[in-house]
């Protein structure tokens, strides 16, 4: 199996497991969305400096003709980090999923403008039988009545897809990976502290000793997840095509919801739901 395909796999389990984190600290009310939103970046990107500097990799990373990128990085990220916790606050998991997996698309859509990969028939299709999967998988009798969580779940999910391509361009420029990633998950944790700093008052009350466990634990997942994220590029993937295999994290989440969450409803969606989303994998591969 090639490197790329190995990183792309790690980061996708790491990204199902900070998944499940993110909603069990944003379903607590005595978590402030702010705090948690700017803290969980900034350790994650304190952790992966260090690493970066200890490692001996790390190199200050380039800006000067690409000022734009990194403006555009860190409204993104804060953005879309915001916002989708806000959504999660606002509907289930189960609702949030499906749309999160239309960040692919962007995804697909922008890499072709601007780092001109090629948009095929075997990438589109991939990402329609995802998002379809997806959409089985969580879809509850009825199906969507579409609310104020599922529009802010949208506009996340377009931030995170345009925000990786974003970051794409940005390490093109730059001496090597290592050195860039930590920018990626610090600067726009810092700036949503600044945006409303009056959160930080809440911190006390949101860093309480089991949500300080969770956070540090997301933090250092997370990391590592987008770590290899990177370096499934840096190896040789495509943008667009790490970003299909990425969903194959909600597959995980949904086995550990599953094993340790005692969600057991609506198997038969599941399993068929599952299938479509590994089938979307293999079609990509």
């Amino acid at each position: 199996m090639q490197t790329w395909l190995l990183l792309a796999f790690g980061a996708t389990g790491a990204d199902a497991i900070q998944r499940i984190l993110r909603k069990l600290l944003a379903s607590d009310k005595n978590v402030d969305l702010v705090v948690m939103s700017s803290f969980f970046p900034i350790i994650a990107g304190i952790l992966l400096l260090l690493y970066a500097i200890l490692s001996g990799q790390y190199i200050a990373p380039t800006i000067s003709g690409i000022e734009i990128n990194w403006i555009l990085m860190i409204g993104l990220y804060a953005a879309a980090g915001f916002l989708g916790n806000l959504a999660l606050r606002h509907a289930d998991v189960s609702e949030i999923a499906p749309i999160s997996a239309s960040g692919t698309a962007w995804t697909v859509i922008s890499s072709a403008i601007f780092l001109h990969e090629q948009i095929t028939i075997q990438k589109i299709l991939a990402t329609v039988v995802i998002i379809i999967g997806v959409y089985i998988m969580y879809d509850k009798s009825g199906g969507f009545k579409m609310n104020k969580g599922h529009l802010i779940g949208m506009v996340s999910a377009m931030c995170f897809g345009l925000a990786f391509t974003n970051d794409i361009m940005i390490v093109n420029e730059s001496p090597n990976i290592v050195s860039y990633v930590p920018y990626a998950y610090l600067l726009p944790g810092i700036f949503t502290i600044m945006i409303k700093p009056k959160a930080t008052s809440n911190i006390k009350r949101t860093l309480r000793s089991k949500n300080l466990i969770f956070l540090l634990t997301l933090s250092f997942i997370a990391g590592v997840g987008f770590l290899l994220k990177f370096s499934s590029y840096g190896a040789g993937g495509e943008a667009s095509v790490i970003s299909i295999i990425f969903r194959g994290s909600l597959v995980i989440s949904a086995i550990i919801s599953f094993v340790l969450l005692k969600e057991r409803s609506r198997i038969s969606n599941k399993i068929f739901g599952t299938l479509l989303i590994l089938a979307g994998v293999v079609i990509i591969l």
